[in-house]
């Protein structure tokens, strides 16, 4: 058996060299574009109105033997508005993910007055970024449960350093308890996403990370990640990567062999915002609603779709196919798993190509439909590996 061993250098410094990087920029296209080698992402926009990736390609240069392209993501967007579009573009070879699209969470750390605030932001690599302006709106949130606690207008902000902002707005954080720990985001970042006809395949991560409050379409694209396939987080405790979706549709994709890395489960469809498990329960969910429709899934590990925290999660029209190509990894789970959700509708799926005496997990789902020929049965197992999320 032969090994190839590649290094991309220390965590802290390994992603310096980004391919392309665009900033507080309006109506920028990368069209036909082929990117071989990057020491960092591939392409990063930060607080970016409008941006269009068409024939985008990351990839290694046939027949050179290399195994890497970026040693990080390929595209990643953080404080972005208005329109992100990938269309017909490849993704290959990354160290990371295909697209990660999101806000961010500073955390309050000092409360200065009633309505003035120091924030720091909670992950080094998110230090220096352009958190807020003056007439911004910023949301207010729990750290613990994700849930909102205010919202006002910046009024005053004052960049002190890299990791340290005073901020006055109209929201006065007297109202809440001392023993409350407080994140707050951006508004302003509340971009819709266009992605299809895109390929993914043999990276290291996920295919596309998707947090944002706009309105988001993946369609008639191909995924095949060594972890999940589409994940929707949200967290204010590790990355602090914001993004309470509204409005999610899934559709007519297909999804190869994944879950292949990964310390825990990696599913298909992952929802998982990080809440605590004292915390998940009686709240608003944190994700609107998320539909995953017309899909062909062909993977061999158990769980396809772990979901936490969704208003309405709806999973209609698919085709399940146990590829057999692996072990499972984590073959005690159930294909679906649906925990602390509003509604949870599972309809008209094929399940004739899947694993025999498969099953469907809901846990302290209040509303929920099941509905089709040959449906798992439903029980109660929930994933014992997810701590946090």
């Amino acid at each position: 058996m032969e090994s190839v061993y590649t290094d991309k250098g220390p965590h802290s410094t390994n992603r310096r060299y980004p391919g392309f990087s665009f900033y507080k920029s309006a109506g920028v296209e990368v069209r036909n574009v082929t990117l071989h080698d990057s020491g960092g992402m591939a392409l990063i926009a930060e607080n970016c109105r409008n941006v269009v990736c068409s024939q985008y390609r990351v990839e290694v240069p046939p027949q050179s033997g290399r195994m890497v392209s970026a040693s990080a993501d390929a595209t990643h967007f953080v404080g972005c508005s208005g329109k992100i579009v990938l269309r017909a573009c490849r993704f290959e070879s990354m160290l990371d993910d295909a697209t990660n699209i999101h806000g961010v969470y500073m955390t309050v750390v000092d409360r200065l007055s009633g309505n003035r605030f120091g924030a720091s932001f909670g992950h080094f690599q998110q230090e220096g970024f352009d958190f807020a302006e003056q007439g911004d709106s910023l949301v207010f949130i729990d750290r613990a449960d994700l849930g909102v606690l205010g919202c006002g207008r910046v009024e005053e902000v004052n960049h002190v350093n890299e990791n340290y902002y005073i901020i006055r707005t109209g929201f006065d954080l007297s109202t809440i308890p001392d023993s409350v720990h407080i994140a707050v985001g951006n508004r302003a970042a509340d971009a819709d996403v266009e992605i299809s006809e895109c390929t993914v395949r043999y990276n290291r991560a996920r295919s596309f990370l998707l947090s944002t409050p706009g309105d988001v379409c993946v369609e008639n694209s191909d995924l095949s990640s060594m972890m999940a396939g589409i994940r929707i987080c949200g967290d204010a405790n590790y990355w602090f990567e914001s993004g309470r979706t509204r409005n999610v549709v899934i559709r007519n994709n297909r999804f190869g062999t994944m879950a292949t890395g990964g310390c825990s489960p990696q599913a298909v469809l992952q929802i998982d915002p990080v809440i605590s498990h004292n915390a998940r329960s009686g709240g608003t969910p944190y994700h609107g609603c998320i539909r995953f429709e017309g899909n062909l899934v062909e993977s061999f590990d158990n769980q396809l779709i772990y979901a936490l925290s969704v208003d309405s999660l709806v999973i209609s029209r698919n085709r399940f196919v146990d590829s057999r190509r692996f072990e499972p990894r984590f073959a005690g789970l159930s294909v679906i798993d649906a925990q602390h959700c509003r509604s949870v509708t599972v309809r008209d799926n094929d399940f004739s190509g899947w694993k025999e005496n498969s099953t469907i997990s809901l846990v302290d789902c209040s509303e929920h439909c099941l509905e089709g020929e040959e449906m798992p049965r439903m029980v109660e197992n929930p994933n014992p590996y997810f701590y946090e999320n």
